[in-house]
């Protein structure tokens, strides 16, 4: 047995998980690895109506996934956000589906 020690670690641990072995899911991720969220909120500015906006570091934009409904109400709004029809991901709820934007 052997013994690894480092001093104490302090910064951001992500880890991704391909949707499929398809290299421009990979492409995707990469473009999108130099930013992260750190916190966000919804907000109700009217009735009926809610704001997501989040709090991004590091460069670049930001890459999250949409729940099928999120998805619904963006292709309704007008919203700065690009949504990626391909990259998807399968969840209980149906698919999520890539959205780049920090606000939508």
């Amino acid at each position: 047995l052997s013994e690894i020690t480092s001093d104490a670690f302090s910064g951001i641990v992500r880890i991704a998980l391909l949707p499929d072995s398809d290299s421009k899911h990979e492409a995707v991720l990469d473009k999108f690895s130099s930013c992260y969220p750190v916190s966000g909120e919804a907000i109700f500015r009217e009735p009926f109506c809610v704001e997501y906006k989040w709090e991004k570091k590091g460069s670049g934009d930001l890459l999250l996934l949409a729940h099928p409904l999120h998805v619904q109400l963006l292709s309704n709004g007008d919203n700065d956000v690009t949504v990626l029809e391909d990259f998807k991901y399968g969840s209980i709820d149906g698919d999520v589906v890539g959205v780049v934007g920090d606000s939508w």
